[in-house]
């Protein structure tokens, strides 16, 4: 069974339906929810902004060309993102 690539409207539906609270929105709790998700959003947000920071000044330190900073930031054996980047790199093993 093959699983599509795309969302379909049907798995949209339930993602959106899951995002709800699941009280009226002038409902104490879930105003608390809502506060709390937006909360977390900020804090997700903020830590993923300090982890690309922190990611370039460790490229500049090590001097790591654009090629590279690819390699670092898909992994490896994920050589179908460098290539979807459209850039060309020769990788020697040792």
């Amino acid at each position: 069974m093959a699983f599509p690539q795309r969302p379909t409207a049907r798995s949209r539906a339930i993602r959106s339906g899951l995002r709800r609270p699941p009280a009226p929105t002038d409902a104490p709790a879930a105003a608390q929810f809502l506060e709390r998700v937006a909360a977390l959003a900020a804090e997700v947000a903020a830590i993923e902004a300090d982890e690309r920071a922190m990611n370039e000044t460790l490229y500049e330190l090590y001097r790591l060309t654009p090629e590279e900073q690819i390699l670092v930031e898909n992994g490896r054996g994920h050589r179908h993102a460098v290539a979807a980047s459209g850039i060309t790199v020769t990788v020697h093993l040792i």
